[in-house]
């Protein structure tokens, strides 16, 4: 069974909001499928914004992590900000939106 991902999007403007349980500006699942998924996520208004996203692989409705902290499922950021041993800081992930669509393209890393 293919499980949904999930997308979130953190005002740019609040490092400390990033990646916080409860702080997101907005959530939206669409189904899994392979290869490219395509889908819009409104923005309250122009501005900077980040898009955090994770494959719910195993239907927990949560991303699952290793005893590190770090995802076992796949997962994404907008500006594809990497992570090694640790997870991005908002200013690896932050893009600007504009008035009318602001195409972001995030891999997904498994």
């Amino acid at each position: 069974e293919k499980y949904d991902s999930n997308i979130f999007l953190t005002d740019g403007d609040r490092d400390e909001d990033f990646l916080k349980k409860g702080k997101r500006l907005s959530r939206i699942r669409v189904p899994a499928q392979a290869g490219e998924v395509t889908t819009c996520l409104p923005v309250p208004a122009p501005g900077s914004y980040a898009i955090s996203l994770y494959h719910d692989e195993d239907g927990s409705k949560k991303l699952s992590k290793n005893f590190f902290g770090l995802p076992t499922e796949g997962y994404g950021f907008s500006r594809d900000a990497p992570i090694s041993l640790r997870l991005p800081d908002l200013d690896e992930t932050v893009f600007t939106a504009m008035p009318g669509d602001t195409p972001v393209r995030i891999t997904m890393r498994y």
